[in-house]
């Protein structure tokens, strides 16, 4: 365990992680950050490897919901995109204009160049 001089209270432990106070003090009392030493005064003491390793540790949890939300947008789009191009084929809507003001005008899609009909 580390001495009380390499110990920090947990608003110089919050800034050492760059969280607010409030953040700082909810993660301890959900138990997700356990101090190394409380006072009898009721202080929590916190050493910088502690906090380091918490650091790290929330980091890889970051950017493991970072990918996962990443993967997950990912494969909403391409489900959305799917079932959009799908949809346009079985009714024939990729973007072919029609109505009564269609002059054959050239309708430029991505796919491919077509023509509008009236």
């Amino acid at each position: 365990m580390s001495s009380k001089k390499n110990l920090m209270k947990s608003g110089k432990a919050a800034a050492f992680l760059g969280v607010g106070q409030r953040t700082f003090q909810r993660l301890v009392k959900a138990g997700e950050l356990v101090p190394d030493v409380v006072t009898a005064t009721g202080y929590n003491l916190f050493s910088k490897e502690t906090l380091s390793r918490f650091g790290s540790k929330a980091r890889q949890t970051a950017q493991t919901a970072t990918q996962t939300a990443t993967q997950t947008a990912t494969q909403t789009a391409t489900q959305t995109a799917t079932q959009t191009a799908t949809r346009e084929l079985e009714t024939g809507q990729d973007n072919f204009q029609s109505g009564t003001n269609a002059q054959c005008e050239p309708v430029v899609s991505k796919k491919r160049a077509m023509v509008s009909l009236p």
